[in-house]
């Protein structure tokens, strides 16, 4: 994640080079592999700079990372650990400042619990799932609406004929 960055830049180059950017991003997650791990927590932090918080999260429970959730956040130029929360299940909460969320280890799941709403945003799956309850209930909506239209339509025609009945 970067502030401040000129979009046409990263897609330019078709991705964030730090050169053509102009800034290290203000924070990273790095997800665990196998071909990755050990890099993605030694070399990959000096080739981003500075950036303000460095994060690491490993599915295995940490195979790869020696840890299934980790952060560190620059403070006074130097890096601090974030402080993770273990619950009695084992899910694992570490405060984000740059995202102002956690993120959340959650049985091999990385989760993102919004404190402001005091509610996890939804992942891929769930935010589909989500669209397409939204999107079927908004046809449901549409079908109701043009059938009462439809029986309005027809109850006016009907009222029409009774008012240009003869009387009598």
């Amino acid at each position: 994640m970067a502030f401040g960055v000129d979009a046409a830049a990263l897609k330019k180059a078709n991705g964030y080079v730090i050169d053509e950017v102009g800034k290290p991003p203000d924070a990273v997650i790095e997800m665990a592999s196998p071909t990755t791990g050990l890099r993605d927590y030694t070399v990959k932090r000096r080739i981003y700079g500075d950036m303000a918080e460095h994060w690491r999260f490993d599915d295995t429970g940490g195979q790869y990372h020696d840890e299934p959730l980790a952060g560190d956040i620059l403070a006074d130029g130097e890096y601090r650990r974030a402080p993770i929360r273990v619950d009695p299940d084992g899910t694992l909460w570490g405060y984000s400042p740059a995202f102002a969320l956690f993120l959340v280890w959650d049985d091999g799941r990385l989760r993102f619990y919004a404190p402001a709403t005091r509610a996890f945003l939804p992942d891929m799956s769930e935010a589909k799932r989500q669209t397409a309850s939204e999107r079927a209930a908004r046809i449901m909506s549409e079908r109701r609406a043009a059938e009462a239209e439809a029986e309005l339509d027809r109850l006016r025609r009907l009222l029409g004929d009774l008012e240009q009945r003869p009387q009598g």
